[in-house]
């Protein structure tokens, strides 16, 4: 069955007083373009339930398990997105943000 000419699949969940528009990832328009995204987290747990998530929607993840290797794997190759869990051991997620802004590792 071709579903290229039909409109995406929609749902709504509640956002407070208005119902906001969510995209079923299953619906989502096929690109070339794999983007890849970043998970850092202490949390082993969060990690994995992040990824699963993302993973699902078509998205290539990676984890790091705090800031300082966070911020190796962001100086070995780019990302297009970072998850980044704020308190951490080593480094907090603030100052791997601060690192971050002050030296872009890509664009």
């Amino acid at each position: 069955m071709d579903t290229s000419s039909r409109p995406p699949t929609v749902a709504t969940f509640p956002t407070g007083a208005e119902q906001q528009p969510l995209v079923l990832p299953s619906e989502l328009p096929k690109s070339g373009r794999v983007h890849r995204v970043l998970i850092v987290d202490d949390e082993d747990c969060n990690r994995s339930v992040f990824s699963l998530m993302l993973t699902s929607t078509g998205l290539l993840c990676e984890v790091a398990a705090d800031g300082i290797l966070g911020l190796e794997a962001l100086h070995t190759k780019p990302f297009d997105l970072v998850v980044l869990d704020i308190d951490m051991p080593n480094m907090q997620g603030t100052e791997v943000l601060r690192r971050l802004r002050e030296a872009p590792p890509c664009p």
